[in-house]
């Protein structure tokens, strides 16, 4: 039996919201370090994909669209 993708997004949706719960209330209960200890250098390599992926975006590639967008009018 295979699921639709509705269903599937919703289940990839509900998991995304537990984990970032479980992640909120670790932090409450143990801070920082009791986060770290519970996911490790996963927590560490999320956070420089987010930045790098984020930065890249905000900084090079909007600017880029618009240098080229003026150049070429």
């Amino acid at each position: 039996m295979t699921m639709s993708d509705a269903a599937v997004k919703s289940a990839r949706g509900e998991r995304i919201r537990f984990t970032i719960r479980t992640v909120r209330t670790e932090m409450k209960e143990n801070g920082l370090r009791g986060l770290f200890r519970r996911y490790g250098w996963r927590l560490f390599a999320f956070g420089i994909a987010y930045y790098l992926i984020r930065d890249i975006i905000l900084y090079l590639f909007i600017p880029w669209l618009i240098a080229r967008h003026l150049i070429n009018h």
